[in-house]
């Protein structure tokens, strides 16, 4: 699974289609409540209707780190990972190393 980090993106999205897939592998997938929450982007000429928010857990090799994630119909990448997913896990992007 490829995805994009955003560090200037709040939180972190899953796309309705990545969200689909993982459920139709058998993924075990909490779904949370959540009120009608809209999404507008810095600029505020877009809005994203965000109707369910979903506890997924991501693996690699021996890690398995589970987060909140919206899901959005509008979502361009399958996963977005967003800045309250690098401080919840004390996550660094650096530059100057490129790590």
């Amino acid at each position: 699974m490829k995805g994009v980090i955003d560090t200037g993106f709040e939180i972190s999205l899953v796309s309705e289609d990545l969200y689909a897939n993982l459920q139709s592998q058998g993924l075990q997938i909490l779904e949370l409540k959540l009120q009608s929450t809209v999404l507008v982007t810095a600029f505020g000429s877009r809005s994203w209707r965000i109707k369910k928010q979903v506890y997924i857990p991501l693996r690699n090799d021996d890690n398995c780190l589970k987060h909140v994630f919206l899901v959005s119909g509008q979502l361009l990448e399958s996963l977005l990972i967003g800045a309250n997913f690098l401080q919840e896990y004390g996550l660094v992007v650096n530059f100057k190393t490129t790590a």
